[in-house]
């Protein structure tokens, strides 16, 4: 792993809230939410070194929260200044702390999203290191190509998750971004951005929020991110600028790994699901 380095952004710069603060400082299990990730990240002991994407209004609530169990140690803080999408913000870490720590590729995991567990994420990174068991088809790219030798290295390796409606996490992911035709990976067909329009159709593989990245291809949208002013809005990602869509946009050497649709692919986006998921662990450990 030293020959190459491997950087985490973790995202949390969000501005959604639940009660009177950042959604990510709500309980979950007797601890914040920001926690259960920050100590997985950890745990899964891959990363040469760790960012935290924030906001100037939330820094203080979410390093206060870590340093209750001792997990600020060993972490940056960059700050996004708009809610402008999750690429932009691995984009904003990248640039701003992890290339420059020498980090090569880098993990995006969403700061609300409690329940990965660190094998999963050292699956992640192992696969996007050594894709050889997931041959990776060459998507059109004209904007920016490949370099010399890197013919065989992913720019993005997604986790998907396979949607099915009679999961106990449906209701918490049937608004998200599922992947259509548009582009193929190993083989078969992914899918693109559809902002929740539509509930996507049964086994489509569907957004996780983690994947993992290029370094030098994620920095290489610096004129896109530059020129693009959409923000997120009632957790809405910016269209122009969602990962599907770049890579869609674009072009790229893409693999997708699929994970089951459980509770590692739910995130909490609100009091609603914070209730519900307490619920269902209560339900799970009662059963």
């Amino acid at each position: 792993m030293t020959q190459r380095k491997v950087g985490c952004a973790i995202l949390a710069a969000g501005h959604s809230q639940i009660g009177n603060g950042t959604k990510l400082v709500a309980m979950l299990e007797g601890k914040p939410l920001i926690n259960h990730v920050v100590s997985a990240v950890k745990k899964s002991g891959v990363f040469d070194h760790i960012a935290v994407v924030c906001n100037h209004n939330n820094i203080g609530s979410i390093m206060a929260a870590l340093m209750t169990e001792g997990l600020n140690g060993g972490l940056s803080y960059v700050f996004q200044p708009q809610p402008y999408g999750m690429p932009h913000a691995v984009f904003t870490a990248t640039k701003q702390s992890l290339a420059g720590l020498g980090c090569k590729h880098v993990l995006m995991i969403p700061g609300d999203a409690p329940f990965w567990h660190p094998r999963t994420l050292r699956v992640a990174v192992r696969e996007h290191l050594n894709p050889k068991r997931h041959p990776m088809p060459k998507v059109t790219r004209e904007l920016f190509p490949l370099q010399e030798g890197e013919s065989f290295q992913p720019d993005v390796t997604m986790l998907t998750a396979p949607y099915d409606a009679s999961s106990p996490c449906a209701e918490f992911v049937s608004g998200r971004s599922f992947l259509t035709d548009q582009v193929h990976v190993n083989g078969g067909p992914t899918w693109v951005l559809n902002q929740g329009e539509q509930e996507p159709p049964h086994g489509a593989e569907i957004t996780t929020g983690v994947a993992v990245f290029r370094a030098p291809w994620i920095l290489g949208l610096s004129k896109l991110f530059e020129s693009n002013g959409e923000i997120e809005t009632d957790n809405r990602h910016p269209v122009a600028t969602a990962l599907p869509s770049i890579v869609n946009t674009y072009g790229a050497r893409v693999a997708n790994l699929s994970v089951p649709l459980d509770l590692q692919s739910v995130d909490i986006n609100s009091a609603e699901d914070l209730t519900l998921i307490h619920e269902r662990i209560t339900s799970r450990v009662t059963a």
